[in-house]
């Protein structure tokens, strides 16, 4: 069977017409076009227009008919692990990993499908168990791809992750060797290391070409176009060999700034290798296949030759046993394409697009459109009786509705009966609540000091109005005459408490005696807030504490009649 493989890259779109599923599949025809801006987005690829007719142009140029499609796909989103997991049979893997799917993925498997790569058989502690490379695949990426396909009338058959197609295409030229495989993209770089027919070590570095084509670009010496243009000119012109002129040679200015640019890359290639050969004493990695967009940046093949200190070349038809082309070159930028259509992974879709499945998709879109064209005449039918119908009924319940407010006409009296009387109860309760006094607090203040003063408290005398209380209160220290105020400003039933002052005497038998005057004002009392000449509690409380005192000539000597002892 033939197929369509194709690779949607950032900047460009690589298709092949090949076989499909075969050990020694041939390749019909290829060819390659730009991609359109916007058909590669953070959800997948989009519907483009311009990417459809770009498509069936090329095909109808190259008299390709196959439109059964294998897509390949390149996403940071998609997870890999490989896992472990008992000798079960190989129909039952799948079931396997989706109910213990919690246990190599955090993922929902609602929005997520797990695809995988059977590696063989290997031994754990003495026990044998299967080895696979498994994939976390958001669905919605896989959902992006089959409405591409169905836009573009393409039959989606297949699609691969591109780090499982380049393990199908090394595998099929290296064998059972160790093989260091680079792909080369415009902003990505994917290095994959196999060795006895298993993926050992496949990272992606988010460092590709672009750079480079950004100083070619930049620097004057070719003309100013985008991509396919400075791909050509470092295809054709070795724009990283710095020894080929003078240091002060344009030329070679740029070919210095093109080397440094790519720098990031090749590091990052370093460090992978680095990080696999510490781990794997022994299994050496002697040479790097270049495949990809980049393959042919000429010159690019001895540059990472020396940076990496092994041999770099091309894969090309003279390393890839088996595969059979119709002539020409098997070029290393579709190597993807060639791999994912020997061994595809096992994704499921949510619309098979098989010739059977749309031609009774279209019968039953017709069959469909007829029904409702009848439904609607037949609607439209039942509309008018009904609204006829309709009119008669709402005339006779606006008729009905009119003699039932006839009927009701007394509520109204009532009702406005009640606003009357319920106007007349609002007055009289804002009539009673203001004959209310402040005065009323006075059995609450004093059922406080009762509970709040100390015993030997002497309250000489009393006096209470709308304002406030007065009192004359006679004490044995200073002391208790400061704890006494700071009680009273506890009150809930004062806003203020306020003295004036504070008088100690000692008789002829040395007794000492504090006398001192308090004026507490009532929560909402008839006092004015705008006089303010007394010292507070607080204050006093510090001036005696200081020893300072400050005595009221009125206040001497003078004491109202009727003492009151607070035991």
């Amino acid at each position: 069977m033939k197929i369509l493989s194709i690779e949607i890259g950032v900047d460009v779109t690589h298709v092949l017409e090949m076989d499909y599923r075969v050990k020694n599949p041939k390749v019909y025809r290829s060819f390659s076009f730009q991609t359109p801006v916007g058909v590669i987005g953070e959800a997948g690829v989009r519907k483009s227009e311009e990417f459809r007719t770009a498509l069936h142009k090329l095909l109808d140029a190259n008299k390709i008919k196959t439109r059964k499609t294998l897509f390949v796909v390149n996403s940071g989103k998609i997870a890999s692990r490989e896992v472990l997991i008992p000798m079960i049979k190989e129909n039952r893997i799948k079931d396997f990993l989706n109910t213990n799917s919690a246990d190599f993925f955090p993922v929902d498997l609602s929005r997520y499908q797990l695809v995988y790569r059977n590696e063989g058989v290997v031994q754990q502690d003495k026990v044998k168990k299967r080895k696979l490379y498994v994939f976390a695949v958001p669905g919605d990426l896989v959902q992006t791809y089959e409405e591409l396909a169905d836009f573009c009338s393409l039959e989606l058959t297949a699609l691969d992750y591109v780090g499982n197609s380049i393990f199908q295409m090394m595998h099929k030229a290296v064998g059972n060797n160790i093989c260091c495989s680079v792909k080369l993209d415009d902003n990505a770089t994917m290095i994959t290391i196999i060795n006895q027919g298993m993926v050992v070590l496949q990272r992606t570095v988010f460092y590709g070409f672009e750079e480079v084509e950004k100083v070619v670009v930049d620097s004057g010496l070719f003309p100013k176009e985008q991509y396919p243009a400075a791909m050509d000119i470092l295809q054709q012109t070795d724009c990283l060999d710095a020894n080929q002129a003078a240091p002060e040679d344009a030329m070679n200015a740029m070919r210095a700034e093109a080397v440094e640019a790519l720098r990031p890359m090749i590091g990052n290639i370093r460090r992978v290798l680095d990080y696999y050969q510490s781990r794997n004493n022994g299994a050496e990695v002697k040479e790097c296949f270049l495949i990809g967009n980049g393959a042919y940046i000429k010159g690019l093949d001895r540059l990472m030759s020396q940076e990496l200190n092994l041999p770099v070349h091309l894969q090309e038809k003279d390393v890839l046993n088996g595969f059979r082309t119709s002539g020409g070159r098997l070029d290393a930028m579709y190597e993807a394409c060639y791999g994912a259509a020997i061994q595809p992974l096992d994704f499921v879709f949510g619309s098979a697009q098989t010739a059977k499945i749309i031609e009774e998709k279209k019968k039953r879109e017709l069959l469909a459109a007829k029904l409702i064209g009848l439904l609607c005449v037949a609607c439209a039918v039942i509309l008018l009786a009904l609204s006829g119908v309709q009119r008669i009924a709402l005339s006779h319940e606006l008729n009905t509705l009119s003699k039932q407010k006839d009927e009701l006409e007394y509520i109204q009296d009532i009702y406005n009966a009640y606003v009357d009387t319920k106007s007349q109860y609002d007055d009289v309760t804002k009539m009673n609540g203001k004959t209310e006094t402040v005065s009323d607090a006075l059995a609450d203040a004093i059922e406080e000091m009762e509970e709040k003063f100390p015993s030997g408290v002497k309250v000489t005398s009393l006096t209470s109005n709308g304002e406030g209380i007065s009192m004359d209160i006679e004490v044995s220290t200073k002391e208790e005459a400061a704890k006494i105020l700071q009680n009273l400003a506890t009150f809930d039933a004062f806003r203020s408490v306020t003295t004036n002052g504070i008088t100690e005497s000692t008789d002829e038998n040395g007794k000492i005696t504090v006398t001192f005057s308090v004026m507490c004002t009532y929560v909402n009392g008839t006092a004015d807030d705008s006089i303010d000449t007394e010292t507070t509690p607080e204050e006093d409380v510090e001036t005696y504490m200081n020893g300072d005192q400050y005595i009221y000539p009125d206040m001497e000597g003078s004491t109202e009649s009727g003492e009151a002892d607070n035991e």
